[in-house]
């Protein structure tokens, strides 16, 4: 919510819509990929960084993104290493 409530009404100049920036947020924790995650949102992982310092609730949802991508990689790696 407060990543939307940070992006002013209309289109931005620099492409980082609310819509894609929940997208990129989405596909980051799920993929932990910038790259990717980025192509599905159709901007540059260049821009990506770029947006970081600019807002900074997109920032605390990137950091809380990869928090959580490492999170489930560490339960998936345990799994299989226990269990094959």
């Amino acid at each position: 919510a407060a990543v939307i409530a940070e992006v002013p009404g209309g289109q931005r100049r620099d492409g980082w819509s609310a819509e894609r920036r929940v997208l990129f947020l989405e596909r980051l924790a799920e993929h932990g990929s910038v790259l990717a995650a980025a192509r599905a949102a159709g901007v540059s992982r260049r821009s990506v960084y770029k947006l970081l310092p600019r807002a900074p609730a997109f920032a605390a949802a990137f950091a809380e993104a990869l928090r959580t991508n490492t999170a489930l990689l560490a339960d998936t790696l345990f799994d299989r290493a226990l269990h094959g």
